[in-house]
């Protein structure tokens, strides 16, 4: 009789586990990433405050970038930086949450040297060998008619490419947390990014400066408009850090290993 209630006990809670843990594991992948957006964000504002001596500041850093056409030095904290993006990347969180990794390496954009026609560049080895790579991958290429030097300081923020990520069970940034946004400068993307297909980054940036809808001023009340923005710049912080964007790896120590080999 007792080894009956035993394995009718054992059975019970195993049916109750298995019917809990879904939800469990759910709830437990919710609460890490809304810690880790935390952690980004209070980031992000603490980086405006070193900066310019208020958490808030973001009209400061965009009118910053405009004045010197984005050859804009922030000073970021590295270290508490890599402490974040440990989370971020090694966790795979960032493509499988935020971004849509394939896009975001798939896409390409080249800087044609000023004095050089787009047509004298694209005889260049430099374009035939970025058009055969991205063929092989199924991305796309951009030329942008610029001095190298200021178009590539220019591509840390203004042309920055958010593809976000999108699953079958609903659980990304954009499913989960964007698209039931109620800021208008956040519907006005989304509608934008519906009826288009994808938003111009350069457009994007236009919007946060011209303060669109409140885009850059509600930075400060709104944790939607927060986290989207600092999503935004989280590239232009790596940047002055020397961390790769697309890895979280520190650039300076692959340089080392490089020199060591």
């Amino acid at each position: 009789m007792r080894t009956l209630l035993f394995l009718f006990l054992c059975i019970s809670t195993s049916f109750a586990i298995a019917q809990i843990s879904p939800k469990a594991v759910e709830k437990n992948k919710e609460a890490e990433i809304d810690s880790l957006e935390s952690e980004m964000m209070n980031f992000f504002q603490a980086t405006l405050e070193r900066n310019y001596g208020r958490k808030d500041a973001l009209d400061l850093l965009v009118k910053g970038l405009e004045r010197y056409h984005f050859n804009y030095l922030l000073d970021v904290d590295k270290g508490q930086l890599e402490r974040i993006n440990e989370k971020l990347y090694a966790g795979g969180l960032l493509y499988s949450y935020f971004v849509d990794g394939a896009i975001l390496h798939d896409s390409c954009t080249l800087f044609v040297p000023t004095g050089v026609s787009r047509s004298e560049y694209r005889q260049s080895d430099v374009y035939k060998q970025a058009s055969e790579s991205l063929k092989e991958h199924g991305g796309s290429l951009n030329l942008v008619t610029d001095s190298l030097k200021y178009a590539y300081m220019k591509t840390q923020v203004e042309y920055i490419i958010l593809p976000f990520k999108k699953r079958l069970d609903g659980f990304t940034y954009l499913q989960r947390e964007l698209e039931l946004a109620i800021h208008p400068a956040l519907k006005a993307y989304l509608k934008a990014e519906d009826v288009t297909g994808g938003v111009s980054s350069v457009m994007l940036f236009e919007e946060i400066a011209k303060d669109t809808n409140h885009f850059c001023s509600d930075f400060k009340t709104d944790r939607d408009v927060r986290m989207f923005l600092t999503l935004y710049f989280w590239k232009y912080l790596c940047y002055f850090a020397n961390i790769d964007f697309y890895t979280g790896r520190d650039k300076t120590e692959g340089i080392l290993k490089e020199e060591s080999n």
